[in-house]
């Protein structure tokens, strides 16, 4: 009985030599597969960089530069006065005068009470102001102000149902 004590603790510690040798072997090959990966992915990434990377760049001249330097300032130049034009072209620095100027004139007429019909001139707005009954009612009106610019344009309109006294 003895003996066979002996042999089976001798088996059990040689399974657990071998079951950590194995861990171990599992691990070395794991971090050698990790090192031949990265090493496969540098030598990837440096060959590509020689390919298209040529060992020696060739430089511009003083006169390639300037010519280059002059074609991007006309392009800029070009592009400046295109954006300048279309800026001019729409009108609506205009629009907004012509809308402040019919809210102005539609919180002065309230104010004043003036519920007549009449135009007014100012800068370069032509500003057009009525008074009409709303829906055949003898105490609401319909306060309607209109704003055209020198070319007979409207640029806004502004109306209100007011309740006249």
């Amino acid at each position: 009985m003895g003996l066979l004590m002996r042999e089976s603790a001798k088996a059990r510690k040689h399974e657990g030599t071998k079951a950590r040798k194995h861990e171990g072997t599992k691990a070395r090959r794991r971090e050698g597969a990790k090192g031949r990966r990265g090493e496969l992915i540098r030598a990837f990434v440096l060959s590509c960089l020689r390919a298209f990377a040529p060992s020696r760049f060739r430089a511009f001249t003083l006169a390639e530069a300037i010519i280059a330097i002059v074609i991007i300032m006309v392009c800029f130049g070009l592009s400046t006065m295109i954006y300048i034009n279309i800026l001019r072209s729409d009108n609506r620095v205009e629009r907004s005068k012509a809308f402040m100027e019919t809210k102005r004139n539609a919180i002065q007429t309230n104010t004043d009470s003036r519920y007549f019909d009449e135009e007014i001139l100012t800068d370069s707005l032509r500003i057009r102001k009525t008074i009409e009954a709303y829906q055949n009612d003898p105490v609401l009106k319909i306060l309607t102000i209109e704003a055209f610019n020198e070319k007979g344009k409207k640029l806004s309109s502004y109306k209100q149902i007011i309740l006249s006294k």
